[in-house]
């Protein structure tokens, strides 16, 4: 549910003109040029294509930033020191979640197909060249999709602009946006058909929205066209089989279908965080020994990463405060050159009950816990980076201004009594007064 208010959230906050206007262009001009049949069809064709390639540039690394999830579920164990961490982590990325994904398409196509009786393809039987030339463009549809999208989460949030921090608000603006872009996704199709056009309008926009899903899903558009394009290869390539190809494509298509269940085994949080941090969230008055523990864990750590060139560890986030309410849980930050772990260290960390959880709540900050006794949570980052440089600076000044410390104690207890008592829920509600803080921090350091 935090994903479909968030989205349109960052989707409404974009303020470059020009971005605002190629977006709106194109989702209303791609719209129109997808219904078009007439005697500048070739004209329109070649403007759509035109706009498409632009688009690349122009709009793409925007949806990129608002799309990408801060908890990334196909980032998480890439810094994790694991044996083959890395090289697996890029199979899993690059090739078995493709594959997954096209697997789910295909499925999904079938069982809809069968449904609604439509079995027919806008594959010729004997494609050509330019039939696998083709889909290489098909993923610029996945942009066309969102600058729809986009175009009327903008609408939205300027018709509800008195109302656009509520959450429901955001929310029904985006289920609209999404239907209204999945219905014209499903259209831009239909002419491919010279009958049954509302049973191919009803398939493709019900493939639309499942392409949307894995977008929201993985925060990944990229993602999602490499996928887009991989299942139109697929397609045309399953229509131009015949006798031995045929028995081969089955086979293949059986080893896409066990791609997710190999994506489950590989990685058992794809779409979600470790149950532990569903636990309820509770607050402590401040502990006096709170201190000592952050020491003992420093000895404990330093004596892991004594290997490394580089190394600070600091306490770090409200426990190194003292007399701000938090939740009793130390947290330690570790500087290092590079906020990979290597095995050795993996081994160590394990052996001191430490679990490695992986790139959770922030990009290129791998984070470990420990529950047994006084809970832990180390935050292993790059030394004199940006993730270390605020959290030390958001440290400091909380001492220095009680005030806007017990600002902060306050606002943990309204988080709670809101209803947010999940540790990714809470998170995620504190984000916009730390996102303010250190945006008075920064500005006050420049002064």
């Amino acid at each position: 549910m935090h994903r479909w208010t968030e989205i349109p959230r960052r989707l409404g906050e974009e303020r470059q003109p020009l971005r605002t206007i190629y977006m709106c262009f194109f989702a209303v001009f791609g719209t129109l040029a997808n219904l078009y049949v007439g005697r500048l069809q070739g004209v329109v064709a070649l403007v759509y294509l035109i706009v498409s390639v632009g688009s690349l540039a122009i709009v793409l690394p925007f949806f990129r930033r608002s799309l990408f999830r801060k908890a990334d579920p196909l980032y998480t164990h890439r810094l994790s020191g694991a044996p083959w961490s890395l090289t697996g982590w890029r199979i899993y990325l690059y090739f078995i979640v493709p594959a997954c994904f096209v697997a789910i398409i295909q499925s999904f196509s079938t069982l809809i197909g069968l449904f609604l009786e439509f079995n027919q393809s806008n594959v010729p039987t004997q494609p050509s060249v330019n039939d696998y030339i083709t889909p290489f463009l098909a993923g610029t549809e996945e942009i066309w999709r969102w600058s729809m999208i986009g175009t009327v989460v903008l609408i939205g949030r300027l018709v509800m602009r008195r109302s656009w921090e509520n959450g429901k608000v955001r929310g029904a603006v985006f289920t609209v946006a999404f239907v209204l872009s999945s219905v014209s996704f499903g259209a831009g199709h239909i002419l491919e058909f010279s009958r049954d056009r509302l049973q191919a309008l009803l398939l493709f926009s019900m493939l639309g929205a499942l392409l949307a899903l894995m977008t929201i899903v993985t925060g990944r558009i990229l993602l999602v066209m490499c996928t887009h394009i991989a299942y139109d290869l697929w397609v045309t390539a399953l229509a131009d089989v015949h006798g031995y190809q045929a028995a081969l494509g089955l086979l293949v298509y059986v080893v896409l279908l066990l791609a997710p269940v190999v994506t489950l085994i590989w990685h058992r949080r794809l779409f979600d965080v470790s149950p532990t941090w569903r636990e309820r969230v509770t607050l402590s008055a401040h502990q006096a020994t709170w201190q000592e523990d952050y020491q003992a864990v420093a000895q404990e750590l330093g004596a892991v990463f004594c290997r490394r060139k580089k190394l600070h560890v600091d306490h770090v986030g409200s426990t190194s405060v003292p007399g701000l309410l938090a939740r009793p849980i130390i947290d330690v930050q570790v500087g290092v050159s590079s906020p990979r772990l290597k095995r050795r260290e993996r081994k160590q960390l394990t052996r001191l009950g430490y679990e490695v959880c992986g790139t959770v709540y922030v990009r290129d900050r791998l984070d470990l816990r420990r529950s047994q006794g006084q809970a832990v949570n180390v935050y292993l980052v790059e030394a004199y980076g940006k993730i270390a440089h605020a959290n030390i600076q958001i440290r400091e000044y909380l001492l220095s201004e009680p005030r806007i410390a017990a600002e902060y104690a306050a606002l943990k207890q309204r988080v709670l009594a809101d209803g947010c008592l999940r540790e990714d829920s809470y998170i995620n509600a504190k984000r916009p007064f730390i996102a303010k803080l250190l945006q008075d921090i920064y500005a006050n350091t420049e002064l």
